[in-house]
């Protein structure tokens, strides 16, 4: 192929070259089907070569035309929802957890099944009202810029589920001061002596302060305070927060699980039980193949 032409018509068709569009891009389930009758491309550079990737160096079919991405708005949307639906729900459940800690140890006549119940409708129904909300008002509501790629972009109507989460936080804030309060007036440990360091009361309120830091979920109040585009912290950030977010559940079980003394004591005694258990099985069975294998006393009946 070479690069002179002498027709606008031949320009057109040399520098554009038009492919059908495979019923399955690559001929595998992992990517989505196209109709037929869409076309992807290839380009032809004005040295007469077909355009080659810059990542790869290869010559390079251009098949993102054969998707799209207008049909799969309304997919795309849903899974948005479904994900801040998840999200919101993680707060919502933070909030219950601290205020069902704060209501057990502040109230002594109160009927924790009740409260419980309580808590998990709340925990399950409100983010969804919230998220009902949210893309009703951006959904029909919002500007152009407002519902154009996938709803990725921000959006003022953002705020209809940031809002929940932050009064969250300041929520949890608030019944874990309390809670610390409460605990080192029922505590009432002497102070140590002068020069030896801090109180066991003290030590102990300390504790249970970092304890429930990750169980409220209060690392998460920075998370607002987003560093700016480009800004030097925002890479910072986004590593803070995605390490915060990816391990919360496994802190929470560590601290209130694996390392629980509760817990421990319960599994020892487990343990305890199915070992002795065995032993004895084992010691039954020794003397029974024992008794079995020695020869009768003369009286005395044949097993």
């Amino acid at each position: 192929m070479t690069s002179s032409t002498t027709t606008d018509a031949t320009d057109s068709e040399f520098d554009q070259r038009k492919l059908q569009c495979l019923e399955m891009l690559n001929a595998t389930t992992e990517f989505t089907t196209t109709r037929s009758g869409e076309f992807a491309h290839k380009d032809c550079d004005e040295d007469g070569e077909w355009f080659r990737h810059p990542l790869t160096n290869r010559t390079w079919s251009n098949y993102t035309t054969c998707v799209n991405l207008d049909k799969l708005e309304a997919s795309c949307i849903t899974l948005h929802l479904v994900l801040h639906y998840f999200l919101i729900t993680n707060y919502a459940w933070m909030l219950c957890e601290g205020f069902y800690l704060h209501t057990v140890l502040v109230s002594a006549f109160v009927s924790e099944k009740k409260l419980v119940n309580w808590l998990v409708v709340l925990g399950w129904t409100t983010p969804g009202i919230v998220i009902m909300a949210y893309g009703f008002l951006r959904g029909y509501a919002g500007t152009p810029e407002d519902t154009i790629e996938c709803w990725m972009n921000e959006s003022v109507y953002d705020n209809v589920f940031k809002a929940p989460v932050c009064i969250s936080m300041l929520l949890n804030l608030l019944f874990l001061c309390n809670i610390i309060r409460v605990v080192l007036l029922k505590l009432k440990a002497p102070a140590g002596p002068q020069g030896t360091g801090p109180s066991r009361t003290i030590l102990q309120a300390f504790r249970a302060t970092l304890l429930l830091v990750p169980l409220l979920g209060l690392q998460y109040i920075l998370t607002p305070f987003r560093p700016d585009p480009g800004h030097s912290y925002e890479r910072t950030y986004e590593i803070i927060s995605a390490f915060t977010a990816s391990f919360q559940g496994l802190f929470v079980a560590v601290l209130f699980c694996f390392f629980n003394g509760e817990v421990i004591a319960q599994v020892k005694r487990k343990w305890r039980t199915v070992f002795l258990r065995t032993r004895t099985n084992s010691y039954t069975a020794t003397q029974v193949s024992f008794i079995r294998s020695g020869p009768p006393i003369p009286g005395e009946e044949k097993v």
